[in-house]
């Protein structure tokens, strides 16, 4: 009988050291959903809905992928572009824009990519910016946090940004796709945000 007594009390003391546990990690959890809805309260255009908090993503394209790039690249898309060798080169960034009457032709001849040459704004044929041995995606993970522009304003201040320089190609792509003053940035960058964003989603 004193066996089973211990045994009893054993169990009773495993149960509660489990409930603590799970006290403890729900505790944890509840704390990360409130440092990350005060995160997302940085801008009004975030919502408190968990679902909504998930990042568009795309695919990276290859060369051969030139035809499924031409089909769903949009005017105003963020076009993000990597060295697939040469990881130690940062990653750039850029506007897509048809030419005039010619978005639903998917003729790669007639898509350009707004960047940067240094400082300054510099339209590039496709095959331009999308160099070999590198491959780009839709990068529009922004739209999340930031209302985006229309296309009409989105030509507009890419025009307007080719009179200004830019020290960072992100300050360029978020002031034409959503307006903001580069300045806005210094410190909440769009990457920084989204990064901090990834580390909450790894820790839930």
């Amino acid at each position: 009988m004193a066996g089973i007594i211990i045994n009893s009390k054993m169990m009773d003391a495993l149960v509660q050291i489990q409930a603590i546990a799970v006290n403890k990690e729900e505790e944890a959890r509840r704390e990360r959903r409130k440092e990350l809805r005060q995160l997302l309260k940085s801008h009004p255009v975030m919502t408190a809905d968990h679902d909504s908090y998930k990042l568009r993503s795309s695919k990276w394209f290859n060369h051969s992928e030139i035809s499924i790039v031409c089909s769903v690249f949009e005017s105003g898309f963020i076009v993000e572009k990597r060295y697939e060798t040469q990881q130690d080169i940062p990653n750039a960034l850029g506007i897509a824009l048809w030419d005039t009457g010619y978005e639903k032709s998917k003729d790669p001849s007639h898509l350009k990519i707004y960047g940067l040459n240094g400082e300054t704004v510099q339209a590039f044929n496709l095959d331009e910016f999308w160099t070999i041995k590198t491959q780009i995606k839709i990068s529009n993970s922004g739209d999340r946090f930031f209302a985006t522009n229309s296309i009409e304003l989105i030509i507009t201040q890419i025009k307007q940004a080719e009179k200004m320089k830019f020290d960072r190609d992100e300050h360029f792509v978020c002031y034409c796709r959503y307006g903001k003053p580069k300045k806005s940035f210094d410190g909440w960058s769009l990457r920084s945000i989204l990064e901090k964003l990834r580390t909450f989603y790894v820790r839930w």
